[in-house]
């Protein structure tokens, strides 16, 4: 039987090797090859740029940091064995394990973290406001210094670390794969193709971490190969290599997996369903949420988003269930209440009747139009929006045409890459559009930063948001989860963003595989996963 399991939740210039057409493998006699197929897109493995679910994933089975998630989504030791804070709550003392290697076989110390982190500042790279804490940050991201004043190898397994105001959630915020731990030397001899993708004629150059898994090679939008890190310091995974194929259209994904060439089939919506179900009469499907939402973003620095009763004519115009329903079918749930509620779990009065003013409501949208000078979408300029390229983000986007064109928008729709998408709104390029946000780490700090700090990207600037957003990363406990409700509460009130949807994800499971576990940023939880009988 197969289970279908839905959970939401040394030179540096090595080559991959082993290259060999996924599309003509078949699954070896031997046990410890997974064959996994991936349905959302990886166009980095860097960590700090990293931002799918996939993408995600595969960053933290190859690269590890101070700390990291454990299956439920616990933050647990990793490279650091312990750490002291102080009484004021500025300084952080790591002690780092002892003889804990790179892939290439070189041992991992404090300077390596430092360079690391320093690295994500000198880029100014999506992740960069991770560090922006720490002093001496902000030289480092002007460009006026090269090194944080305020990151410090004490010895060579001792990092200290000085913060510019106290931060409760710090140590969880370094579960992104951006406070991994990187090679030095080789990320400065590899420059510009460090962990990039290659050809089957040109090999990708190997990039080395400390995770349970080491990089084999990647063929870009073809295929990637990881093998089982023998070297590892904890508890070392029982799969020997894992493959992951790439950009498969999802009709033949699924027929490959039922005929026994992949083991996992991950994010199965109910649109997957009918093939599967021709094929196997018994089929158990379990589902939980994952930390991701589906939202619609507006530029108010761009017309015609500058004219408040247009972007409120969209919020109003736009109907997640449908979207939902088009989209993903029972795979998710339209998001009415908070973000943040949603995110950390609370159950919050407040949070149905306060966050979105801006409900679906036909009428109200056909109003707000009238009242922005422009009735039935009358004097309006076409409209571009932007979205992904993958299956799911082309069916949002439709069905938002729909949604819209029906009050009297005239919309056209402008797919990009996710990489080239994300850089069309931090740039503030972007006047609409539709993308997601999944879990980099723990912490919602990452999506505020990145979709609503104005120095991190140009859609949306306001100084009192970001100046509340500072305040809030100092509060603890449920004041910090106040004051994010209450910067939800006047992003959405003013119709720069429209949440849509948070996500249910399905993998498809061979029956041979035991312990298969998805962890909460929908990642699957390969150090414990084996084959049955192994």
């Amino acid at each position: 039987m197969i289970l279908l399991l839905a959970l939401l939740v040394s030179g540096c210039a090595r080559t991959g090797g082993d290259q060999t057409d996924p599309e003509q493998t078949s699954l070896p006699a031997g046990k410890d090859v997974v064959y996994e197929q991936l349905k959302t897109p990886v166009t980095t493995i860097d960590p700090a740029y990293v931002q799918s679910d996939s993408e995600v994933m595969v960053a933290k089975l190859i690269f590890q940091g101070l700390v990291k998630e454990n299956a439920s989504g616990k933050v647990v030791s990793c490279i650091a064995r312990s750490w002291e804070v102080s009484p004021d709550g500025l300084t952080y003392v790591f002690h780092l394990n002892k003889r804990v290697l790179f892939h290439n076989g070189k041992e991992i110390t404090a300077d390596d973290f430092k360079f690391s982190w320093e690295r994500v500042l000198r880029l100014n790279a999506p992740s960069a406001y991770l560090f922006t804490n720490i002093q001496g940050a902000n030289e480092v991201l002007s460009g006026n210094q090269t090194l944080a004043a305020g990151i410090v190898a004490v010895d060579k397994y001792t990092l200290k670390v000085t913060l510019v105001h106290p931060q409760d959630n710090f140590i969880n915020s370094l579960t992104h794969p951006a406070g991994a731990v990187l090679d030095r030397y080789e990320v400065v001899e590899q420059g510009v193709k460090f962990a990039k993708p290659g050809t089957f004629k040109q090999p990708s150059l190997i990039p080395s971490g400390a995770g349970p898994f080491k990089f084999i090679e990647w063929v870009d939008s073809r295929s990637l190969t990881l093998g089982k890190n023998t070297q590892y310091f904890g508890t070392k995974p029982a799969i020997w290599r894992i493959e992951f194929l790439l950009n498969q259209p999802t009709g033949d994904a699924v027929w490959d997996f039922l005929a026994g060439k992949t083991h996992i089939l991950q994010d199965v919506t109910p649109g997957d369903m009918p093939p599967l179900s021709g094929q196997m009469g018994n089929l158990s499907l379990v589902e939980k949420p994952v930390l991701e939402v589906r939202y619609v973003g507006m530029n108010a620095n761009l017309e015609p988003f500058t004219n408040k009763a247009v972007r409120d004519a969209v919020s109003y115009g736009l109907d997640p269930a449908k979207i939902l329903k088009a989209a993903r079918g029972k795979s998710g749930e339209v998001l009415s209440g908070y973000l943040t509620d949603y995110w950390y779990g609370q159950s919050n009065q407040e949070s149905q009747e306060s966050v979105v003013s801006h409900a679906y409501e036909k009428g109200l949208g056909a109003e707000m139009l009238e009242l922005s000078g422009h009735p039935g979408g009358s004097g309006l300029p076409q409209i571009t929006l932007y979205c992904g390229s993958a299956w799911e983000d082309q069916i949002v986007a439709q069905k938002i045409v729909e949604n819209l064109s029906s009050l009297g928008f005239n919309i056209k729709i402008q797919a990009l890459s996710q990489k080239d998408l994300r850089k069309a709104v931090r740039n503030g390029e972007a006047a609409f559009y539709t993308t997601t946000f999944a879990a980099r780490s723990t912490e919602l700090d990452d999506f505020f930063h990145e979709q609503i700090n104005s120095r991190w990207q140009k859609t949306i600037e306001n100084p009192l948001w970001d100046q509340l957003l500072d305040n809030a990363v100092q509060q603890k406990g449920a004041a910090r989860l106040s004051l994010y409700r209450q910067l939800e509460r006047e992003v959405v009130n003013d119709s720069r963003i429209r949440y849509l949807y948070t996500y249910k994800s399905a993998a498809a499971v061979s029956d041979r595989l035991a312990n298969f576990q998805l962890g909460p940023g929908n990642n699957v939880v390969f150090e414990e996963l084996q084959f049955k009988n192994h």
